[in-house]
């Protein structure tokens, strides 16, 4: 993998460095780093927005950085994933529709919990406020 992230930054050719950064991120959100999927997914959508390659490489990126974005903890990952949806009933794409709408749902169950804790792996976890305040059951220290 990191091989392959140092051949995409000597790449020139913006068609080239857009789809193989999705592929690339797409399998670093597969391993759980999606710190590292994000920059090169945000250089992917912002090349395909600016050009006349195909959508749905476009649409792929999209869907990739949402997903990123929402396991970052980011809101803005919800409003990216409703982009990527209206661009593929655009495109007629009703099955990636529905997978997006899947996205969508768990999405949206995560920024419902009431508190997030991050783990090592930069995954959301909820946890529920304690009902009382925690307090220390240790006697009071001597102050001498």
């Amino acid at each position: 993998m990191g091989e392959a992230l140092l051949a995409l930054d000597d790449c020139k050719d913006d068609s080239v460095i857009a789809r193989a950064a999705v592929l690339l991120a797409e399998s670093l959100l597969t391993l759980d780093a999606p710190q590292h999927a994000k920059p090169r997914l945000q250089r992917a959508v912002k090349i395909f927005d600016a050009s006349t390659m195909d959508a749905r490489w476009g649409v792929r990126a999209r869907i990739a950085l949402g997903r990123t974005l929402v396991a970052l903890d980011d809101f803005v990952g919800i409003e990216v994933l409703t982009q990527a949806r209206r661009a593929c009933e655009r495109l007629n794409e009703m099955e990636v529709v529905a997978q997006i709408d899947e996205e969508l749902r768990e999405a949206e169950k995560t920024f419902d919990t009431p508190r997030h804790v991050h783990t090592g792996y930069g995954r959301p976890v909820s946890t529920l406020p304690p009902e009382e305040p925690i307090r220390s059951t240790l006697p009071p220290s001597d102050p001498r």
